[in-house]
């Protein structure tokens, strides 16, 4: 979801980089498991950090003050964002059937048309980007099992608490 005004001037999807430029520069068929292999393949030629160099030098250039970057999935990622400064790392989480679902909703092309496909996609991807990890990077919290409505509220809260603190 993005993220609601006035909570950031400009927003920088990491997925984005790779669907825009990446999948479709390589003519792959955009697929969670496609992506994965990409990405891997990615890392290994310009190292985990690569995709937050391209989003952080995006944000530099922009020179807007508030930005959000979506979709860091790595530690070395969350490291190396961390060194920003004022950068807070937010994870916003959801029950894994009801992200199934959200995910069914999109009607993505080859992405899992079961729970159990679902989940087992869900375990690797937490054990190739070292998921576990990334949470102790993570500045808060945010569970996101209810609506788009509570999600907002939600975040309003913390980013009025993090302007105070």
């Amino acid at each position: 979801a993005s993220l609601p005004r006035p909570a950031a001037e400009s927003q920088i999807t990491m997925s984005c980089f790779f669907f825009n430029c990446l999948a479709r520069k390589e003519k792959i068929e955009i697929t969670r498991e496609n992506l994965q292999k990409l990405q891997e393949k990615h890392h290994k030629k310009y190292g985990k950090e690569f995709l937050i160099d391209m989003a952080m030098n995006k944000a530099r250039k922009s020179k807007k003050q508030k930005i959000v970057i979506t979709g860091i999935r790595t530690p070395e990622q969350a490291a190396k964002f961390k060194k920003e400064p004022n950068a807070k790392i937010i994870f916003i989480d959801a029950k894994p059937k009801l992200r199934f679902e959200r995910l069914k909703k999109r009607k993505r092309k080859g992405f899992p048309k079961t729970l159990k496909e679902f989940n087992g996609e869900e375990k690797r991807e937490r054990r190739y980007f070292k998921f576990d990890k990334i949470l102790y990077h993570v500045d808060c919290k945010i569970e996101n099992n209810k609506t788009e409505k509570d999600l907002y509220k939600q975040l309003d809260d913390l980013i009025k608490r993090l302007r105070r603190d």
